[in-house]
């Protein structure tokens, strides 16, 4: 069973500043379907049946553990996204978030590993709102350049690239996936982010842990920080060249 909190407006308030693109959102279902699912549904005012736009407070009970959110990747007005989120949930997928994860931080990429119930999510949180189709072009060549599937085009599984559009047309909300730190209602579990070597805790639970991370962003971590199998650590690439560079907007102002 996992551990229910309580906490403040300000990190709400801190959480949606890093991970939230547009208010509109979904929320999981409270259990499993028959078949074993547990969807999201729009989120919407019960009275009216109109979409219900995102809050503090929706992110201090998804935060809590009462509820389970999702939230959008694409800001519709601007074309843009405040993170990349690269979902691997097959046989061999947290190797393969590692080497992502490590070939990033050779182009200057600070990334986030976070836990999810087939394997994980790596999250990286830009400077400033990045074009999709920019962050989408950037991440499928990186796992080209490493060898790492993508799914999609014939293949069933692989890595899932969000934003999973390069733009959204007038009305389209595009794909969403569960909001960090959240908890599965499948599993009843809470995932939480690896904590590397640089994170700095300024508090017992949920905190703001500020790392050498190249967008100059927080994570939000907790303390009791999970560990993955031990894995043969990831190689760097030799058989390729970096013919493709990252976007400006992803690297250290120092000039990397």
């Amino acid at each position: 069973m996992y551990a229910k909190f309580c906490v403040s407006r300000e990190t709400a308030t801190n959480f949606m500043h890093l991970f939230v693109n547009r208010r509109a959102y979904a929320i999981q279902a409270d259990r499993p379907l028959p078949n074993g699912s547990v969807p999201y549904y729009p989120a919407r005012d019960w009275s009216t049946k109109q979409p219900k736009p995102l809050d503090d407070g929706a992110v201090r009970m998804h935060l809590n553990g009462d509820i389970t959110i999702s939230l959008y990747a694409i800001n519709p007005e601007t074309q843009r996204s405040k993170w990349v989120a690269i979902d691997a949930d097959f046989d061999g997928s947290l190797e393969a978030l590692l080497q992502l994860q490590w070939e990033l931080k050779q182009d200057g990429v600070e990334a986030a590993l976070e836990q999810s119930r087939r394997g994980g999510h790596l999250w990286v949180l830009g400077a400033a709102p990045l074009l999709a189709s920019e962050c989408r072009i950037y991440v499928y060549n990186l796992a080209l350049r490493l060898g790492v599937p993508v799914k999609g085009g014939g293949l069933k599984e692989g890595i899932e690239v969000f934003p999973r559009q390069d733009r959204l047309e007038d009305g389209e909300f595009g794909n969403a996936i569960r909001a960090p730190l959240g908890v599965h209602r499948r599993t009843n579990r809470r995932y939480w982010f690896k904590a590397s070597p640089t994170t700095t805790f300024r508090s017992d639970r949920f905190v703001v842990a500020t790392t050498e991370a190249s967008f100059g962003m927080p994570f939000l971590l907790e303390r009791r920080s999970w560990q993955p199998k031990k894995s043969r650590p990831p190689q760097r690439p030799t058989r390729a060249s970096r013919s493709w560079q990252s976007p400006s907007i992803f690297l250290r102002s120092s000039g990397v």
